[in-house]
């Protein structure tokens, strides 16, 4: 292996168990446990040598390649590391005459088939950044110039953030014009509507399934980096600026159930949508120096990625939402796919790509806290545990995001260059010392001067406790932390479904405490107090917040039967076949979390309360009512 190009990490704290965690269950081992990941796709030359139904197990099965080959590597872990990469070089070598890399029904034309490769060569070319081994690049180089098929059509367009990635590191001219190309089609073709360059600077409501928008709205910004088209650039601004007016949560993250899904607390959030939107988010941020952006992926990463996820990280869900006091596999309110357990903690869903893709949020995350910038470091994001690039160490010692004091101890040998540190721009205050000129500009505190080996930089980050109204009720934080009511909850296996094993189970989760909690925001915030030593675990910790707020009487789930809740002819269609593969679809009564503004209580009694991380919670009462609005209806 020739020497790693990009910066090595050794991770600890709560990073550390977390990659760990990941390894031990889903992540480590689903090639070993369902379909499609069990079928080793990649590696055939026809579909029907796995049993494969088309494009989509190549998909869910890249995913998981993504996340398990940076998850290994973070985790130091040469075991599943040398696993992995033998799949991602295994599957370079199923490659035709033309240099078309997959089973030959992939280069089959018109069928959206090489979306696919878009995911896959996220993997291949990581390979490239941690061995610097051009033969990864030329791969990847060879499958598009060898390719007849233009990328023009729905999210075979995406294939540009590849086709980019290969000319800047390559600089082969005909990379980039295949690129412009593709995307000049993609805008030209109406079919394509809601992601056209001219769809993106609308400015209207999305109205598209979420994954789609999330991955090509970042194209134009990467073909800016390609050409310094500044139309490119401010078209996937205001592409995301989209999504954030109309489609937002408080939490950072958009809504989304298949299709954007609007912006109260129980507007559903698909696993697939987090890494997804992310990666467009870290793009953005590089590319323009907005840290903003990367205020969000904090809020993303620290509260929702890990709570869709059960501690031992072998069940997931499909959809999660802000307000959700059921888990199980009657409770899926979200009204898309809604006789489907896709709101339960299970280990398989169909389909398969949340099964897959949450597997790439928290690598991904973890990948860009450090960077090599032209005039030397930044750190994006504050993880504790070491890093090094370019001749340089540095360590990092915090316990953020719970802790607020940060110390970076440079390990190199004495050099001179810039470090960039992010301040949040939500920070209510900040002060940091060095020995060296510092400065703050734009969310960065940049450091500059000789540095020699056992420099210290303190970083003290200050946020208040906040309760905020958002448009229905009111959510209490202390940045970038969100926090839920502490419900108690029974967790028992469904063993009704027959996607899972004793190993790898579907859990119902339903309540055991009251979850009916309405808030009055000043007496809330009189007599809130934070408690907890153990905050080194996102999944687990004994971080809380105790202070007041009213019991709800009267208030109970709503409840209606399968029958009364519109099927939509796609989810009915999947449903048909669903059956068909003998799979479980439920019928008969359904529970669903309450919506807030259909509260009507009878009765209002305070009582103390106690709020957890919100990744912690595995069921959730994070937006409250206001208690005041009842009130003033009495």
């Amino acid at each position: 292996m020739t020497p790693p190009k990009m910066a090595q990490y050794r991770f600890g704290g709560w990073a550390e168990k977390y990659l760990n965690k990941m390894l031990e269950g889903l992540t480590g081992n689903l090639n070993s446990l369902f379909y499609p990941f069990n079928t080793n796709c990649w590696l055939k030359e026809s579909f029907q040598d796995g049993g494969l139904e088309g494009w989509w197990p190549y998909e869910q099965a890249a995913y998981w390649l993504d996340g398990y080959i940076k998850c290994a590597y973070f985790a130091n872990n040469a075991t599943h590391f040398e696993k992995a990469k033998a799949m991602i070089d295994g599957a370079l070598s199923v490659v035709d005459g033309d240099g078309f890399i997959g089973s030959r029904e992939l280069k089959e034309q018109g069928k959206g088939n090489r979306w696919v490769h878009a995911v896959f060569f996220r993997a291949v070319l990581f390979l490239y950044d941690i061995t610097g081994d051009i033969k990864y690049v030329n791969a990847v180089k060879n499958h598009y110039l060898g390719d007849i098929d233009d990328y023009s059509k729905w999210r075979e367009t995406v294939n540009i953030e590849n086709m980019a990635a290969c000319y800047l590191i390559c600089g082969d001219a005909r990379l980039k014009e295949k690129a412009v190309k593709a995307w000049q089609l993609h805008c030209a073709d109406e079919s394509n509507s809601e992601t056209r360059l001219q769809d993106l600077v609308s400015g209207k409501p999305i109205n598209l399934h979420a994954v789609t928008y999330d991955e090509i709205v970042k194209l134009p910004a990467l073909l800016y980096c390609i050409t310094g088209e500044k139309s490119y650039l401010q078209a996937s601004i205001k592409g995301v600026q989209r999504i954030k007016k109309y489609h937002s949560l408080p939490i950072g993250m958009h809504s989304g159930s298949e299709n954007f899904s609007g912006t109260d607390a129980l507007s559903c959030i698909e696993t697939c949508d987090i890494t997804d939107y992310c990666h467009t988010l870290y793009y953005l941020a590089r590319i323009t120096g907005e840290t903003a952006y990367l205020d969000d992926i904090e809020r993303i990463m620290y509260n929702v990625a890990p709570s869709v996820m059960d501690k031992d990280f072998k069940t997931l869900q499909y959809y999660s939402s802000m307000n959700q006091v059921i888990a199980t596999h009657n409770s899926n309110h979200s009204g898309s796919f809604t006789q489907t357990p896709r709101t339960a903690y299970q280990s398989d869903h169909y389909p398969e790509c949340c099964t897959g893709n949450a597997n790439r949020s928290m690598p991904n995350f973890l990948l860009n806290a450090f960077m090599q910038t032209d005039a030397g470091y930044r750190f994006n994001f504050y993880i504790p545990g070491e890093y090094k690039a370019g001749g340089c160490a540095f360590e990092v010692q915090t316990e953020y995001p719970y802790g607020e004091d940060i110390k970076i101890t440079y390990l190199g040998e004495e050099k001179t260059f810039t470090l960039q540190l992010r301040v949040p721009l939500w920070c209510k205050s900040y002060a940091y010392r060095c020995r060296q000129k510092a400065v703050l500009s734009h969310g960065l505190i940049t450091v500059e001067g000789r540095f020699k080996k056992g420099d210290e930089i303190s970083l003290k980050i200050r946020s208040g406790l906040e309760v905020v109204e958002t448009g229905e009720g009111l959510a209490v934080r202390k940045q970038p932390l969100f926090y839920t009511l502490e419900i108690g909850a029974e967790i028992k296996v469904d063993e009704t479904e027959k996607r899972q094993t004793e190993g790898y189970p579907a859990y119902d989760v339903t309540p055991t405490t009251a979850w009916q909690i309405a808030l009055d925001k000043d007496e809330f915030l009189s007599c809130a107090k934070i408690e907890g030593t153990t905050a080194g675990n996102l999944l687990e910790n004994d971080y809380k917040l105790r202070s007041s707020g009213y019991i709800m009487g009267g208030i109970d789930f709503k409840r209606v039967h399968s029958s009364q809740v519109p099927v939509s002819d796609y989810d009915r269609g999947e449903i048909v076949k669903l059956r068909a593969n003998g799979q479980v679809i439920y019928e008969g009564e359904m529970i669903f979390t309450p919506d807030i503004k259909d509260l009507k209580p009878r009765s209002l009694e305070k009582t103390e309360i106690t709020l957890v991380p919100y990744s912690t919670a595995m069921l959730r009462w994070t937006v409250f009512p206001d208690v005041n609005g009842f009130k003033t209806k009495d």
